[in-house]
């Protein structure tokens, strides 16, 4: 079976919507959870906005690249 870009590209938002960087308040400095905290919100930011553009209709992708 093949699959399409946008199958996979949905496959890729949910892993980045998803991600765990296991910030664990034991081991991990001050400096390392604020880092891990800081990657963990770029990624769900990132995995938000390919959603938006896997969802959105003609109107909306013709609007964004003009």
């Amino acid at each position: 079976m093949e699959y399409t870009t946008d199958q996979k590209l949905k496959i890729l938002a949910n892993w980045l919507q998803d991600s765990d960087d296991g910030i664990d308040s034991h081991t991990d400095g001050a400096l390392e959870q604020h880092i891990k905290i800081a990657k963990a919100e770029v990624k769900q930011e990132i995995g938000d906005y390919l959603e938006e553009i896997l969802n959105g209709n003609d109107e909306f992708i013709r609007y964004q690249l003009n």
